[in-house]
């Protein structure tokens, strides 16, 4: 079981994403994601980027120091591809909280080739780093005021993409991404924060999911990857229309969202869309 406890304000400073804050110095961006998400002297990395060379850059850049727990949304190496650098850097985590399903084999289907995605690194390197794996597809508790989402629910209209596989036993399956999660922290007299990494199950189900397994209806902001890149026009109207049901006042989309989709949520949303990106420090 897992509990969230309210907590004042959260911060949360964009390390990796592919684009750049032209407000930002000196840092780095590359096509992935990575998030470090506070509150108080408490930190947690969400995800880490493609190459760890933006990440250290930036968490340099920035003034940002060492993380207990790492979260890894999924098993892309966009997402985990900059953790050999951190364990090399003597910022190595303590722990790393995924899904088991992260480490197996993962493809993308491109021009009719398939092309490796998964993880560029052997979860070994990991153990000889006395890093613990934490990997479940229940919701697990990072710290007392952030969980994962676990195994998301499909609510909704959203479905994942057919042009992924996963390697499982000798073979290879549609990926269903069974492993893509997000975190959630709830800030009081505001409502959830929803933190997405690509959000494969589909943004609307994360959110769901995040007010399913909380009991909280209220969902301040959600922040990250919303996978829109490649979503025709009905898709858009219907994750813009249900944003606006669920009543989200704060859409923060960057990574793998598209501009036509943050445009088009923008044009529906007004001033609650804010894009985010490198180099951006949101205080919740």
């Amino acid at each position: 079981m897992v509990s969230l406890r309210e907590i004042d304000e959260i911060e949360i400073t964009i390390l990796c994403d592919n684009m750049v804050s032209p407000a930002a110095r000196g840092v780095l961006g590359e096509h992935g994601f990575s998030a470090l998400i506070r509150h108080g002297r408490e930190g947690v990395l969400f995800d880490t980027g493609q190459t760890g060379v933006p990440l250290l850059n930036n968490m340099g850049a920035l003034g940002l120091g060492m993380v207990e727990d790492v979260v890894l949304s999924h098993g892309h190496y966009d997402h985990s591809g900059g953790l050999p650098k951190l364990l090399g850097s003597g910022c190595a985590p303590s722990r790393v909280v995924t899904h088991s399903d992260a480490f197996l084999p993962r493809f993308k289907k491109v021009r009719g080739n398939l092309a490796s995605i998964g993880m560029p690194f052997d979860p070994k390197i990991l153990n000889a780093a006395g890093v613990s794996i934490i990997g479940s597809g229940a919701p697990q508790q990072v710290k007392g005021w952030l969980i994962t989402t676990g195994e998301i629910g499909r609510h909704s209209f959203e479905r994942p993409e057919t042009e992924f596989f996963i390697g499982r036993g000798d073979g290879l399956e549609k990926d269903d991404f069974r492993d893509d999660m997000g975190v959630v922290a709830a800030v009081e007299g505001k409502g959830l924060v929803v933190v997405t990494g690509c959000a494969h199950s589909g943004v609307i189900n994360t959110i769901k999911h995040a007010r399913e397994i909380t009991g909280i209806n209220e969902v301040f902001a959600v922040i990250g990857g919303f996978h829109l890149n490649d979503a025709g026009n009905e898709k858009l109207e219907m994750t813009a229309v249900a944003m606006k049901e669920i009543g989200v006042r704060r859409v923060m989309p960057c990574h793998c969202t598209g501009l036509a989709a943050i445009c088009h949520m923008r044009d529906r949303l007004g001033d609650a869309v804010r894009p985010a990106c490198t180099g951006m420090r949101i205080v919740l």
